[in-house]
């Protein structure tokens, strides 16, 4: 499994592996990380180069298990 940051120009499995989940809908972080089999702060990594690449777009928002 690779730990490597992605780019456009050189996607890694953990990247293709975000995109695949994504194209099923959108995911809160913790689900997302959950279903990735990554840990959080990898996969905000992740998210922010392929945000900046503009393939995924990213918002700020609290799931119900994260309030209480």
């Amino acid at each position: 499994m690779s730990s490597l940051p992605c780019s456009k120009d050189f996607p890694t499995n953990n990247c293709l592996r975000i995109i695949s989940i994504l194209t099923k809908g959108r995911q809160y972080v913790s689900q997302l990380a959950r279903e990735a089999e990554m840990r959080q702060p990898l996969l905000y990594l992740h998210l922010l180069i392929l945000g900046n690449a503009g393939i995924v777009k990213t918002e700020m928002e609290v799931s119900d298990d994260e309030r209480q």
